[in-house]
């Protein structure tokens, strides 16, 4: 008997570790609910295994908690194994309808990426988001590729990007440099200015005729003996040519002037899609200067531009899985398959998707939990676990020490403070009275840095404040958007989700609507609370 019990305590132990805290959550849904799906769901090699399974547990006489755990560990390998088949990754040995959807799918996926320019294609649905889905859809036994690939085509339509584009001014600096070689004004040769004229050489010529005294008539007259004729006038000598002085040297003449124009540019500031809203922001610069030269045998051109320039720097994404969400309904997926459904994503490609924490509820898996210690059920708050109560507008969001101030860090702003409680997952409290604008777990290109928040928004005294909540435990959020909350209410859990090395929160206060991303208008939270 001693060892049957040793026998059936391991058994129990290893089931354990595996079912772990989903199958006492969703056990008894997944029984009733997935017994269609995994009918379909498992070939018929893997529904002989799990029968051999479950008689062989039942044999042993495991409780029935153990048995629903197995039957959901089968339906999720059989999920699994579809998932990877219609994403490609399942290798040669793929049913040969399988494999005509998967290369239907790859097909589709670039021929769309083909569509779009490069700021849209990280953003188009991927094959792997459509082979986790489709099972769900079509069943997983007995394909229709037809019917497959009609769902396909309705899934890339549906869920394609859509961006939205804005026009900004940007103003176009230009100098324009003018040269010409003149005559240097004044220039003397030996101390003589030296200005010339033109000089004719055209000369007079005085001609001479006959004639002489009038004569006495009393007094003889000796005619006078003949004059020779007068000779031919001699022509006028030429000007004597003289050596011309050097000519006036040539300097250069610039004459430069500037325009400042504006024109406008067109930027995408925004992208829906299929998981949510992209925020896009850029950074505005001055290019360098580009300059163009023209020379003639009379002057000399030189053209030079600059230009403000707008330079992408981010991408903020804000979940949203409203248009994804409504495909699934449409098809009547319940709660318990969509967690299936992301557990193929991610065992696929292994990355978080996100859905079920815009849900708001806990997808049941390890994650980068910092610790977890429950799903999304109510937060148990311990003695100690309040901070002191504040006189103040704001309370101090969680026990423990300042870990970082807000300030310059590492050569930017840190936009909040750090409140570290010695690796302990304790609450977080809201600050105050406010509506929860965003609760979800931040993914941005590809990463993330903030992991599981929730921000939410004050009116306090007819002015608008924001306070951030960072790193909580995943899962461990208890409001959704819209809900409202009063100063005081647990909201999650400390834990180290996002670009974290330990456990702590950031905490943020904005005396201001915040905008995206931005952190301009965070201020020291420690002008508002007690430490």
């Amino acid at each position: 008997m001693q060892g049957n019990d040793e026998k059936e305590s391991i058994i129990k132990d290893q089931a354990k570790r595996i079912v772990k805290n989903q199958a006492k959550k969703v056990a008894k849904k997944a029984l009733k609910k997935l017994a269609k799906v995994a009918m379909k769901a498992v070939a018929k090699a893997i529904a002989l295994g799990a029968k051999a399974l479950l008689s062989l547990l039942a044999t042993i006489g495991l409780p029935a908690i153990l048995i629903i755990g197995s039957i959901l560990i089968v339906i999720v390998l059989a999920n699994s194994i579809l998932s990877i088949g219609f994403s490609g990754k399942g290798g040669d040995n793929v049913d040969p309808d399988i494999k005509a959807v998967q290369t239907y799918i790859a097909t589709k996926v670039n021929a769309e990426k083909g569509k779009y320019d490069s700021s849209l294609q990280p953003y188009i649905v991927t094959s792997d988001l459509i082979s986790s889905m489709l099972p769900l859809m079509i069943g997983m036994a007995d394909i229709n590729v037809s019917d497959a690939k009609k769902k396909v085509d309705q899934i890339i339509k549906d869920l394609k990007p859509k961006s939205h584009s804005e026009s900004f001014p940007v103003k176009v600096e230009i100098t324009k440099n003018v040269c010409t070689w003149e005559e240097q004004p004044n220039w003397k040769v030996n101390g003589v200015s030296a200005t010339f004229f033109e000089v004719s050489n055209k000369v007079s010529v005085l001609a001479f005729g006959w004639g002489g005294p009038v004569l006495d008539p009393g007094v003889p007259v000796t005619p006078p003996s003949p004059k020779p004729p007068p000779s031919k006038p001699k022509p006028p000598e030429p000007p004597k040519e003289t050596e011309p002085p050097p000519p006036a040297p040539k300097i250069k003449v610039c004459n430069e002037s500037k325009e400042t124009k504006e024109e406008t540019v067109n930027l995408v500031t925004k992208i829906d899609a299929w998981n949510g809203t992209i925020t896009k922001e850029y950074s505005k610069s001055w290019t360098t200067w580009s300059c163009t030269k023209k020379e003639t045998s009379e002057k000399e051109t030189e053209t030079c531009q600059r230009k403000e320039t707008y330079r992408h720097i981010s991408d903020n994404l804000s979940h949203n899985f409203t248009v994804f969400d409504n495909i699934l309904n449409t098809y009547n997926i319940d709660l318990e398959q969509k967690k299936l459904m992301e557990s193929s994503y991610e065992a696929v490609t292994s990355l978080p998707l996100g859905y079920l924490s815009w849900l708001g509820v806990s997808p049941g898996s390890n994650g980068n939990s910092g610790g977890n210690t429950g799903g999304s059920g109510p937060i148990t708050i311990k003695p100690g676990d309040i901070p002191p109560a504040s006189d103040g507008v704001f309370m101090k969001p969680a026990n423990g020490r300042l870990s970082s101030p807000f300030g310059m860090r590492w050569g930017r702003l840190h936009s909040g403070i750090d409140i570290a409680s010695g690796g302990k997952n304790v609450p977080i409290y809201a600050a105050a009275d406010g509506v929860v604008t965003v609760s979800e777990y931040q993914w941005k290109n590809g990463k993330s840095t903030y992991g599981e928040r929730i921000i939410i928004q004050h009116n306090i005294n007819g002015k608008i404040w924001t306070t951030c909540y960072w790193h909580m435990v995943e899962g461990s959020r208890q409001f959704k958007v819209g809900d409202k909350v009063k100063k005081g209410d647990v909201i999650g859990l400390m834990g180290k989700t996002g670009d974290s090395t330990g456990i702590h929160l950031h905490f943020e206060i904005h005396p201001s609507v915040r905008v995206g991303e931005s952190q301009r208008s965070a201020v020291d939270p420690l002008l508002h609370i007690k430490l």
